[in-house]
């Protein structure tokens, strides 16, 4: 099962979703998401790669970001504010 969460920031190999959620791009990956713009929907899916656990796609993308969840803190600006790990958000979307 899959879920989507709007991109609200991305930070060179980190991404920040509406969600909450916070993930870890594979460094072999950030060429992919080098267009990527806030706003753009972004699919959630388990992976079956035990170091990246999760595969991100966005709409019209011809393949996927291998990701792993990051820190439970998220930075916008100078501020910071606990969150919810990405792992915990994706737990709580499936039920």
């Amino acid at each position: 099962m899959s879920r989507t969460s709007a991109l609200v920031e991305l930070n060179k190999d980190i991404l920040h979703l509406a969600d909450k959620s916070v993930w870890r791009v594979a460094p072999g990956h950030l060429p992919r998401i080098a267009e990527w713009a806030p706003g753009v929907e972004v699919t959630v899916e388990k992976s079956d790669n035990a170091m990246w656990q999760y595969k991100l796609t966005i709409p019209g993308s011809t393949g996927l970001v291998s990701a792993t969840p990051s820190s439970g803190k998220l930075v916008l600006g100078s501020s910071m504010r606990d969150v919810k790990t990405a792992a915990e958000m994706y737990s709580a979307a499936q039920g």
